[in-house]
């Protein structure tokens, strides 16, 4: 049996990550360019790990979109870019 404030924290965390997840949507629509997980993540002021889980959910619901791999301004590692 669940706990009603177990519930609770449940359905603010879904609110929560749907807010965030529109935020980021929104964010990509605007720009020209594609960019990467962590180029967004520094653009919007947004932890990592709130970004990537996000931006996992809207490509698995073909929102946007993983493109190539090329330098990430922010770590210079080589990482995919996402566009919406």
């Amino acid at each position: 049996m669940i706990k009603d404030s177990s519930k609770e924290a449940y359905a603010a965390h879904l609110s929560k990550s749907q807010t965030q997840r529109a935020k980021i949507y929104k964010y990509l629509q605007g720009r020209k360019t594609p960019c990467t997980r962590q180029e967004l993540s520094q653009a919007m002021g947004l932890p990592i790990n709130v970004i990537c889980g996000r931006v996992n959910e809207l490509i698995k619901a073909d929102a946007i979109f993983e493109l190539e791999r090329r330098t990430c301004k922010v770590t210079g590692a080589n990482s995919h870019q996402i566009r919406a």
